[in-house]
């Protein structure tokens, strides 16, 4: 009796020790296809939906023509696709500079103009302003301007609902000077995260795992005494003021071209950067024409 109970205990323990080192086991592989599938949608998504390359050079009377920087910044910026151009707008002769990056969220981060302008020798004037640039959604016609007044703002983002027809676009609007060189720069700044535009990122643990998100930069010259965008109330933008502008112009195409990605059956792979490629790291050359 003794021996068959003996033998019940240590059969039952046993089963007990198989059974914790199936769970064990079956714990230790789902945690791994879990890992495996975040680790397979952050790699699909550091491929650009989009080739940059393909956004149009004209742009309403815009004019643009590609540009270039050093290619060991173009290497370090930790973009997979980008695009850095100079746009003129033939009427007024304001020539501005943009440069789209896209890559890893952890990467693109530590491009906001907060950090690298200063790294490069410039100074803030004033204080930075969230402003509002409403763009069509979808197949939706053009936004009026007086569709654009009105659209508040709630941490960089827009807290009220636009129309069905309207898609809101936040920049936040920074002016920099170089001290000795009496150059000053506006810069205005966005980004694309989460399907959405945003005024900032937001903070670093809520994005770093996020396989890809797209930085948007603008920048001109500017000349003592004009008006800037930071020195615009918070809101809706001013069709009349340059970068603002041309951000109406050339924002929808850059949704188009999203929005066709998002319906096709695959998303088109960013295009491979070499050695000619843009970066947009360091803020823009000095050869940007002033207002006239």
């Amino acid at each position: 009796m003794t021996n068959r109970f003996g033998t019940g205990l240590a059969t039952a323990r046993g089963v007990r020790l198989a059974l914790v080192v199936v769970l064990l086991l079956g714990s230790g592989a789902w945690r791994w296809i879990k890992a495996r599938q975040v680790e397979d949608r952050v790699q699909a998504e550091r491929l650009c939906p989009i080739r940059l390359a393909d956004l149009p050079l004209q742009v309403g009377n815009w004019t643009g023509r590609d540009a270039q920087l050093d290619p060991i910044i173009s290497r370090n910026s930790g973009a997979t696709d980008q695009l850095y151009r100079r746009y003129v707008d033939e009427r007024t002769g304001v020539e501005l500079e943009i440069v789209i990056l896209y890559g890893p969220a952890r990467e693109m981060y530590a491009h906001d103009p907060q950090f690298c302008y200063p790294l490069a020798g410039y100074q803030p004037v004033g204080r930075s302003t969230v402003r509002v640039v409403a763009i069509p959604a979808g197949d939706a016609d053009p936004v009026s301007a007086p569709s654009r007044v009105g659209i508040a703002l709630e941490a960089g983002r827009a807290s009220a609902t636009p129309p069905a027809n309207v898609l809101a676009a936040p920049f936040t609007a920074s002016v920099y000077t170089r001290v000795g060189r009496g150059e000053t720069q506006e810069v205005y700044c966005g980004w694309r995260l989460r399907g959405e535009f945003a005024a900032s990122p937001g903070m670093y643990k809520t994005v770093e795992r996020l396989g890809g998100m797209f930085k948007i930069q603008l920048a001109r010259l500017i000349r003592p005494g004009e008006l800037t965008g930071n020195q615009l109330p918070s809101g809706a933008a001013d069709p009349g003021h340059p970068i603002e502008q041309f951000l109406g112009e050339f924002l929808p195409h850059l949704q188009r071209a999203l929005d066709q990605a998002g319906s096709s059956p695959r998303p088109r792979s960013g295009s491979a950067l070499s050695s000619s490629s843009p970066a947009g790291l360091a803020p823009p050359a000095a050869s940007v024409s002033p207002t006239p």
